[in-house]
């Protein structure tokens, strides 16, 4: 995530295995269509067309995804990859 539309709130890893993030995306932010290892993700707060508050989402290894908060209010999200984030690929 580019960290001009986000705030990276927490984080803990163990490298290697996995690491959990809680990122604050900003209203009008854009994390363009990308790919990484698998990833669920947890909407802490907000809603937007990409994510919706309270729902839970999984991207297997390779699946593009964006996120796009298109709201007046700030998503919140809780992000784990397995194994630890490593290069995300953007497409």
């Amino acid at each position: 995530m580019s960290a001009d539309i986000y705030t990276h709130l927490r984080s803990i890893s163990i490298p290697g295995v996995f690491s959990f993030d809680v990122y604050a995306v900003k209203p009008g932010g854009v994390d363009p269509k990308h790919h990484h290892n698998f990833e669920i993700v947890y909407v802490v707060a907000g809603n937007s067309t990409t994510h919706k508050r309270h729902h839970l989402y999984a991207y297997p290894k390779g699946t593009i995804h964006e996120i796009r908060n298109d709201s007046k209010d700030t998503l919140v999200l809780a992000c784990l990859f397995i194994p630890s984030e490593g290069k995300t690929v953007y497409v």
